[in-house]
C-alpha cells in the first residue's frame, strides 16, 4: 500500500528525524491524509529538500502511487 512506500520514502530522507513530524504522523495513522500533507508541506523539510522532492511523496501518499506510474 502507498502510505507504507510513503513511510518508507520518508524514513529514507529523514532517518530518526521523521519522528519529529508529530501532528503529520499522526493525522497519517489516523487516516487524515490531506491534513497529514498539510503538515508535511508547511515544514522545515519541505523547504529544504523542495518543491519537486515533496510534491512527488504528496503525489504518492494522496494518489496511492507513484507519478511515473
Amino acid at each position: 500500500w502507498s502510505k507504507q512506500n510513503f513511510m518508507i520514502e520518508m524514513c529514507f530522507n529523514l532517518g530518526y528525524h521523521l519522528k519529529s513530524f508529530k501532528q503529520a504522523n499522526k493525522a497519517l495513522r489516523q487516516g487524515d491524509i490531506p491534513k497529514a500533507i498539510k503538515e508535511y508541506k508547511d515544514s522545515l523539510w519541505a523547504k529544504q529538500v523542495g518543491n519537486n522532492r515533496v510534491s512527488d511523496l504528496m503525489y504518492l501518499l494522496k494518489y496511492k502511487r507513484y507519478k511515473d506510474e
